[in-house]
């Protein structure tokens, strides 16, 4: 019977067994175990395969194997740039988002800053429905001239909503700061209202 040894550590299987295949390479257990405990770490197998190798391995095999593992690791070293990137992104939007609501005004001015540009008008709306069961509470709050939570509640998740469509139309503008900012209330019926938020979109600079 013709001797087989593993194409890495280069030890000899015995002619009883099947080698085990693993990235083109026939392999002795000890090895296979070792490169599977590391099957979703492909840095880590090829740290293993390196520290296993030795001039008796099989190199063009072994070679083969090390150019698929690095292939591997080499487009998922770009996924994690690409995703640190967008991470960049997301948390320079939230920054931009953050300053925006900090200088989001309803005087046309602002103290200690200037502005430098005008980029103009920004808006944004949210329409909301009151519900059969909110109404009601509504109607006897009107008649005992209490104040409803839900009607409350709803109201300031509206204005979140259009503060926040208002906000991102200002920050795709580039602006730091918007001023001038009004509301205003639309009543579309009895169960269907709604609230505008406006201002104008700048750019603006401390004062020296």
């Amino acid at each position: 019977m013709v001797k087989q040894h593993c194409d890495l550590c280069s030890n000899e299987i015995s002619v009883w067994v099947n080698p085990y295949n693993y990235l083109g390479m026939d392999l002795c257990s000890k090895c296979y175990d070792k490169l599977h405990y590391a099957n979703q770490d492909e840095q880590k197998q090829l740290e293993i395969i390196n520290s296993l190798k030795n001039e008796n391995s099989n190199q063009s095999t072994v070679d083969s194997a090390c150019k698929k593992l690095q292939e591997k690791v080499n487009v998922i070293m770009e996924q994690k740039e690409i995703e640190t990137e967008k991470e960049k992104q997301i948390n320079l939007s939230k920054e931009s988002f953050l300053h925006l609501k900090k200088f989001m005004v309803t005087s046309s001015v602002i103290v200690n800053h200037i502005i430098t540009e005008t980029l103009g008008m920004v808006n944004g709306e949210c329409v909301i429905g009151s519900g059969a069961l909110s109404a009601s509470f509504a109607s006897w709050a009107n008649v005992f001239g209490t104040v409803t939570d839900k009607g409350t509640q709803k109201f300031i998740i509206a204005r979140n909503e259009a503060e926040k469509i208002m906000l991102e139309k200002a920050s795709s503008l580039e602006a730091n700061a918007i001023v001038d900012v009004r509301y205003t209330f639309i009543e579309y019926s009895d169960a269907i209202q709604g609230i505008l938020v406006s201002g104008t979109a700048v750019k603006l600079k401390p004062c020296n």
